[in-house]
């Protein structure tokens, strides 16, 4: 067996000692560092708890703290070490006290350790938030400020530090990183280490998670403006721009604390607070994106759908707020525009059935748009920019319904009326919002928005009468040519039948369509549902080559309770013209009745009726309704072979009806 060199076992026995001591100099960096457990929170005072304690000690097994970091240090585990500590100040201490909104950091320091407690104040209950709510905005930044600063100007004392003249001095006269490895590591280097570990989640928790949410709460809590109608308020701007002052400076002090001790040579916190209604502005517009994207995946029969009616208005004047007061961009300089006459009646939104998940947008879009107004330039347009993004997100999931299939008609027409909601809002923002908002963005408008959800809207809305017209017409194509139906008992019971089912079809759709969509829309979709049923009705009466008396009879009956039907199912629904004039009834139901009365008409009258020219649609009579073409068919059909080449008057009315077809196949010729 081949013998082990002496080189390898020493090498061997060097590393083992060198993990020996590495874990030994670890297991003295764990005991010098030590923290009370939340099940060990006792009483600090009778109003005030103890939440959480952190003690560090000034020396382990008789070695100091200093001399153990440069041991850390020459290990090269000393960022390992102080990665570890970074996270449990951040999870036990801060990001608890930003919680607090009576919180702060209590720093007691001793010969052998330095003591740090998290401490907040027991808050009385009010019941009212508001209220019981003892420290502004300002109080709190303040204390959060001074308890950062408490703590890190404790690890800084820990780490061996004396002042902060002694920090400053050590970072301007600081030597080469090869020099320094010959020498214990500073105080202000360490420190500098551990603000590498904990720098950006320090940021990210104080000014991201903590400053903009209290912001937000101190618009609507400490200024008494809620953030819906911030816009209504003149004196908000000003009010915000003092608060941000004194925030500023807060965050400044704090910054020049941090840098004293070299834990960050940047002025961070200070750039961040005198942008902060930017970064507030950009918060709420992602966070208006994802209460949309929230609204959008719910399922649109989760909630009931809402009657919107007349009295329900999006829009608001234009020159001032809510409360009647102008906003702070507005111009005084001359007397606001005043609506036309019958303005307002048209802008209003016309009755129907929408979604809580659209009246919740258009809230979220009023209010940030209202927040808008109350904001500068940069504010301003992450704010209409977030608002763009919900409608475009909006438009997006309802062109995805669209391929959706199969479609469920009720929902379908909920999202077309939420599509015809949000375009009705985007025509009226622009000057509802745009005279106060900041200069640059009160040419903006939603206007193309309209477009693209008109558009959608009436897609779906086709969509849905296509599939039930195809569903009439399956009903329909059940009742075969119609032919012989006086004759065959069984052919006139499956055609009462199938004209049963269609009268039924129809009074479903009414009572539907009328309750969901706007009244104008369902009626004119109702009228051109049945006018298409009716023609394919006529156009197989039409192909009957032969219809006898009996035929005659029971399609006329058929016919007059078909019509009789449609006329009730459109009595409430016949479209009024915006001239208040009611429109005609459909075509192919006033061609239904007409063919009734021939097909119970002795061919004298209906000759006669040709002659004063109310039959036949011609050039001079284009009111009329049947061609002559059509008429002569039907005559052809109605009548015996016999009849018509026999009788005189039925001789002459052939005769009539041919000469009239050819005019109307002949194109017209230059006079």
């Amino acid at each position: 067996m081949k013998e082990t060199s002496l080189i390898n076992r020493v090498v061997s026995r060097c590393k083992s000692c060198d993990w020996k001591l590495r874990d030994a100099t670890r297991s003295r960096w764990a005991a010098a560092i030590r923290w009370d457990q939340p099940a060990q929170r006792t009483a600090h005072e009778t109003c005030e708890q103890l939440h959480c304690q952190f003690t560090i000690l000034s020396s382990v097994d008789k070695m100091s703290i200093p001399a153990l970091l440069d041991m850390l240090h020459q290990m090269e585990v000393l960022g390992e070490s102080l990665e570890q500590l970074a996270a449990e100040l951040q999870r036990r201490l801060l990001r608890p006290l930003f919680g607090m909104p009576n919180g702060r950091l209590e720093s007691r320091a001793s010969a052998s350790m330095h003591t740090m407690s998290l401490i907040s104040a027991a808050i009385p209950a009010t019941g009212n938030e508001a209220a019981s709510a003892h420290d502004s905005l300002l109080e709190r930044i303040g204390r959060v400020c001074s308890s950062v600063a408490s703590l890190v100007n404790g690890m800084y004392r820990f780490f061996g530090g004396t002042s902060a003249a002694e920090a400053s001095i050590t970072r301007e006269n600081a030597e080469p990183a090869d020099a320094r490895r010959e020498r214990c590591i500073s105080a202000a280097e360490a420190l500098a280490k551990l603000g590498n570990a904990f720098w950006s989640e320090l940021v990210r928790s104080l000014c991201h998670d903590w400053l903009l949410p209290a912001w937000a709460a101190a618009i609507e809590t400490d200024l008494g403006i809620p953030s819906s109608r911030i816009a209504a308020r003149r004196t908000s701007t000003e009010k915000m721009d003092s608060l941000v002052s004194q925030i500023t400076r807060h965050m400044a002090s704090l910054d020049g604390c941090l840098r004293c001790v070299g834990l960050t040579e940047h002025a961070t916190l200070a750039s961040f607070a005198v942008d902060l209604r930017v970064h507030a502005a950009e918060k709420h517009s992602q966070s208006l994106l994802s209460q949309a994207r929230e609204l959008l995946l719910l399922d649109c029969l989760a909630e009931d759908p809402k009657d919107v009616g007349s009295t329900w208005q999006p829009v608001e004047e234009a020159q001032g707020g809510r409360d009647g007061t102008s906003g702070p961009y507005h111009d005084d300089s001359g007397p606001p525009p005043q609506p036309a006459a019958g303005l307002t009646r048209l802008l209003c939104f016309p009755p129907c059935r929408i979604s809580p998940r659209a009246i919740k947008l258009v809230g979220l879009l009023r209010g940030a748009l209202e927040y808008a107004c109350a904001c500068d330039v940069k504010s301003a347009v992450w704010l209409y920019r977030g608002a763009r993004d919900v409608l475009d997100l909006f438009h997006a999931v309802a062109v995805q319904r669209i391929s959706d299939d199969p479609l469920v008609p009720h929902t379908t027409l909920v999202w077309s009326n939420d599509c015809l909601l949000l375009a009705h809002c985007c025509v009226l923002f622009g000057s509802e919002f745009g005279p106060r908002l900041p200069p640059p963005l009160r040419e903006a408008t939603f206007a193309d928005m309209f477009a693209l959800l008109s558009a959608t809207a009436d897609e779906m809305l086709e969509h849905v009468w296509s599939g039930q017209f195809q569903e009439s017409l399956s009903i329909l194509q059940e009742g075969g040519s119609f032919a012989a139906l006086g004759e065959n008992a069984d052919a006139r019971d499956v055609a009462q039948r199938v004209l049963k089912k269609l009268e039924h079809q129809f009074d479903q759709l009414q009572t539907s369509w009328l309750a969901l969509l706007p009244a104008l829309q369902a009626r004119e979709r109702l009228r051109q549902l049945v006018d298409g049923i009716l023609a394919e009705l006529l156009s197989r009466l039409q192909d009957l080559v032969h219809i006898s008396k009996r035929d005659s009879d029971v399609l006329a009956e058929l016919l007059h309770n078909v019509a009789h039907k449609c006329d009730r199912v459109l009595s409430t629904s016949i479209p009024v013209s915006p001239g208040g004039r009611i429109s005609p009834a459909p075509y192919h139901l006033r061609k239904c009745r007409q063919l009734e009365w021939i097909l119970q008409a002795r061919l004298k009258d209906v000759h006669e009726r040709f002659q004063q020219g109310k039959l036949a649609k011609t050039a001079s009579k284009p009111e009329n309704l049947f061609s002559p073409h059509e008429l002569l068919r039907f005559v052809h059909a109605l009548y015996e072979h016999a009849t018509l080449h026999s009788d005189e008057q039925a001789l002459l009315f052939v005769g009539d009806l041919e000469r009239a077809q050819q005019r109307a196949t002949q194109p017209a010729t230059a006079s």
